[in-house]
């Protein structure tokens, strides 16, 4: 995903090649980010795919993807220091990360409740709107207490 994200060559992949595979393998990747649920239909109809698919998009995109794991290296040294309360949700269908990244995240935020969505993907978020808007709640609430 980080290859656009290269001077010059990124650019020019950007604004010829690129949107044109984005547009065909968009549909496979939310595929697999919702997997092993289907997609919504409220998202396969709300979802703004030609805004995704714009060249400076994808560009930024492709830099968020080279960038992640650094940050997260750099930053993973702070997590023990974190004292707000924390909602992790996960799917144990995910096929982009694995539940054992959730479970490592729970062990060293203090304040964290872990949750393990079965049957759920990537996309958790949509597998139990009920008990995120729910987590959501509690943790303004404890912010606020």
């Amino acid at each position: 995903m980080s290859g656009p994200a290269i001077p010059v060559l990124g650019d020019l992949v950007c604004y010829t090649i690129a949107p044109i595979i984005s547009w065909v393998t968009l549909p496979a990747a939310f595929r697999k980010l919702f997997a092993p649920q289907p997609v919504p239909q409220n998202f396969k109809k709300g979802f703004p795919s030609s805004l995704v698919l714009r060249p400076k998009q994808l560009r930024a995109a492709a830099e968020e993807s080279a960038l992640l794991v650094p940050a997260a290296a750099q930053f993973q040294f702070l997590y023990s220091s974190l004292r707000c309360p924390v909602r992790i949700f996960h799917g144990t269908g995910d096929q982009i990360s694995e539940p054992e990244q959730a479970r490592r995240l729970h062990g060293v935020l203090s304040r964290s409740d872990l949750r393990l969505l079965d049957g759920a993907g990537h996309m958790a978020t949509y597998a139990d709107v009920a008990a995120i808007a729910i987590a959501a709640d509690t943790v303004g609430a404890a912010e606020a207490s």
